[in-house]
């Protein structure tokens, strides 16, 4: 099955208008704070420094939806199994506080709101991040910073502000991705395009409100103020339940699964391990191009998968 962005109700030229005329400024600025702080983007300061640093290997994903309270503390199977967990800010708090360890995290926003779910231990962790992020959220990281850029449309005049600008600061752009300025997008894409990872694992990806109303998982006075207000009504979740979503997180899960159905092969495996949600879920079934597990078994399923590839080596 193929994601049709249109058939699922999503207007994404409508959004990124919108989006370009609401950070055009913020991301110029941003630019120019960054390259005067960090030096430059490219060379060491590259996401291609880590090209198939993780080649055939499995990766877990980690966002921060309601669901991670059920099966946050699997993750430490992943460390006995030195499987990488790769977060994005929210979950990298929530791991920090239950002494759990990213291996990698990514940060996409351009808005300095998020430099609070990056304050704890960040030593020896590489931080993936857009270089249009607001430098408040880097200068403290006390692990090497990787730039990206998803925010190069060549054709728009927004990107033709942004390549002279970085002209104009004699600066080389940082590899771009085609991510559509989704995090859990990024993450997948470094995963999967950069770091060549073959078994993906994708937990606390819910997209939506769990049935008694949680987006998030932990009762944290800091989520208060970024939990999603444009509720646009019920989606199916895996299980066939209804339940309430934002407009802006049903355009990013439409994404992530398009992304998934491109990236499809029968080599390597996508694993919703979110254990609810509506990651892959549609009206008349889930997608296929997922396997549903438990954590749990996920794990089990990609080390073994991991150890009969060792043998046939």
């Amino acid at each position: 099955m193929q994601v049709d962005i249109k058939q699922a109700g999503i207007n994404i030229e409508k959004s990124n208008i919108d989006t370009l005329k609401l950070w055009e400024e913020i991301w110029l600025k941003n630019i120019e704070l960054n390259k005067n702080h960090f030096s430059y983007f490219n060379k060491d300061h590259s996401i291609k420094v880590w090209l198939n640093e993780n080649q055939n290997n499995p990766i877990v994903l980690v966002g921060a939806g309601f669901s991670l309270e059920k099966n946050i503390d699997y993750l430490s199977m992943c460390i006995d199994n030195k499987i990488p967990i790769f977060s994005c800010a929210h979950s990298f708090m929530y791991l920090n506080d239950l002494g759990i360890k990213s291996d990698f995290v990514c940060v996409l926003d351009a808005g300095s709101q998020w430099a609070e779910y990056l304050i704890g231990e960040s030593r020896n962790i590489p931080l993936f991040a857009d270089w249009c992020c607001d430098p408040v959220q880097l200068k403290d990281w006390m692990g090497a910073v990787y730039f990206y850029a998803s925010r190069i449309d060549k054709g728009s005049e927004t990107g033709k502000k942004i390549i002279n600008k970085s002209k104009e600061l004699c600066a080389i752009p940082p590899d771009f991705l085609n991510a559509d300025a989704h995090v859990m997008a990024t993450m997948f894409y470094i995963a999967k395009n950069v770091m060549a990872s073959s078994d993906i694992i994708f937990v606390g990806c819910d997209y939506g409100f769990s049935k008694d109303g949680k987006f998030y998982p932990f009762d944290k006075e800091i989520d208060k103020k970024s939990i999603p207000t444009d509720i646009v009504g019920n989606s199916y979740d895996i299980f066939g339940h209804t339940v309430n979503v934002s407009a802006s997180y049903a355009l990013f899960k439409t994404l992530m699964d398009k992304l998934v159905c491109e990236n499809a092969n029968d080599r390597d495996s996508f694993i919703n391990a979110t254990e609810g949600g509506i990651l892959g879920a549609y009206k008349h079934g889930n997608l296929k191009n997922y396997d549903y597990l438990t954590l749990e078994d996920a794990i089990g399923v990609v080390c073994k998968k991991r150890e009969y590839k060792c043998q046939g080596q």
